[in-house]
């Protein structure tokens, strides 16, 4: 493990989001209603299964296009909801050790809020399928205040410093691509995203994201870093050498419960190895809500 592992001490922001056909665009207000407190009797349930309980501090919310439940706990809280063609699973930071223990008990049971909603979906929309066509798992860290850790240097370090490890170059002042160098102070906000393929099971591949953003708050001394695990349609090469394009199995996507999305892709490759890899050779501080 990296020198820069126990300095990611919080998460900011987690998601989880399904994109399903557009089921809702035709049903009438009376059957959305239908579906979400269908829904609420299934998260009450839910929040007993995972240890939460505190199911006073449940509330349902009609949206436009859509309806969530709010479990408000200061501790354990979350969204789940559908709004369009998107149903989501939301949390705001907290500590990573909280966020460990909230994922560890409540994602065991996001196959089935989810397959209750798009079976109740389906009943109220005369759809003869509601399928899952995408899915993904999507987590948020803000870093700031970062310094040498040899101590050199008397304030923090610029943001550019480090994520000019990721860029080659950028626009000169006419334009012209440049090698960054010392002119990524000029450059205001710098944004880096990259994606790569990855297998998580036998047939089944899913698309890493690692979107790294240096803007100017708090001086430009913050990095933004944003994981995204997505599941989708895919091809691969066949041991015969034909292309073959597979469709997205949303079961198999979520059937290890997000445990190996969440110790594998974002403990190990995201923090340990991609955060670590940057930022090596500095400390620094993360936040759970707004920077300081």
């Amino acid at each position: 493990m990296k020198q820069n592992d126990s300095l990611v001490r919080n998460v900011n922001q987690f998601d989880f989001i399904a994109y399903i056909p557009p089921v809702m665009s035709g049903m009438n207000s009376e059957g959305i209603v239908d579906v979400a407190q269908a829904v609420y009797v299934r998260t009450l349930e839910v929040l007993d299964v995972s240890g939460f309980h505190h199911e006073s501090d449940l509330d349902l919310l009609m949206r436009d296009s859509g309806f969530e439940v709010n479990f408000s706990d200061a501790d354990l809280g979350f969204r789940f909801g559908l709004v369009g063609n998107q149903i989501f699973l939301s949390r705001q930071g907290s500590s990573l050790s909280r966020f460990e223990q909230w994922y560890e008990n409540l994602m065991p049971s996001l196959g089935v809020l989810i397959s209750s909603l798009l079976t109740k979906l389906k009943e109220c929309s005369g759809w003869s399928a509601v399928p899952v066509l995408r899915a993904q798992y999507v987590f948020n860290i803000i870093a700031f205040d970062f310094h040498r850790v040899d101590g050199e240097g008397d304030g923090p370090i610029e943001n550019s410093r480090i994520i000019s490890k990721l860029i080659a170059g950028i626009p000169g002042d006419d334009g012209s691509i440049i090698e960054q160098g010392d002119q990524t102070r000029h450059s205001g906000r710098v944004d880096y995203k990259v994606s790569r393929w990855t297998n998580f099971a036998p047939k089944l591949k899913v698309r890493q994201v690692y979107d790294v953003s240096a803007p100017g708050n708090l001086g430009y001394t913050t990095l933004w870093f944003t994981l995204s695990v997505v599941g989708e349609t895919f091809e691969e090469v066949e041991s015969n050498g034909k292309l073959v394009r597979r469709g997205f199995d949303f079961s198999r996507f979520t059937s290890d419960r997000g445990l190996g999305v969440y110790r594998d892709f974002f403990l190990d490759k995201f923090i340990n190895h991609f955060i670590g890899t940057l930022c090596e050779g500095y400390r620094f501080e993360t936040t759970a809500s707004s920077l300081p």
